[in-house]
């Protein structure tokens, strides 16, 4: 007769064994960007430029982001002369560049 020790072992081995055989079927998919978290991204008064979106968008990414949501809002004091007019052509335009740099 077997004592309870033994059958715990084997029963723990034989476990071990299933999911060693079964480990690769099992592993974590590749999240896709849908997948992953999402961010509010405050433009405040929408004083942006180009070369900064696609910084903040790069290091979005590689912080696992996959997505972000433009929250355009009141400016910062003192860059009053880089703020853009809410759906101006120029807004537009800094939206059609965030939008084609999405990964």
């Amino acid at each position: 007769m077997i004592n309870s020790n033994i059958k715990i072992l084997l029963f723990t081995l034989t476990c071990a064994c299933i999911q060693l055989a079964f480990a690769g079927d099992l592993d974590w998919p590749d999240p896709k960007a849908e997948n992953r978290p999402g961010c509010y991204w405050w433009w405040m008064g929408s004083a942006v430029d180009k070369v900064n979106i696609t910084w903040n968008l790069e290091t979005m990414h590689k912080a696992g982001m996959g997505g972000a949501t433009i929250v355009p809002i009141y400016g910062v004091k003192g860059y009053e002369k880089k703020y853009l007019q809410h759906l101006s052509p120029e807004f537009v335009n800094m939206v059609s560049h965030a939008s084609r740099h999405v990964s």
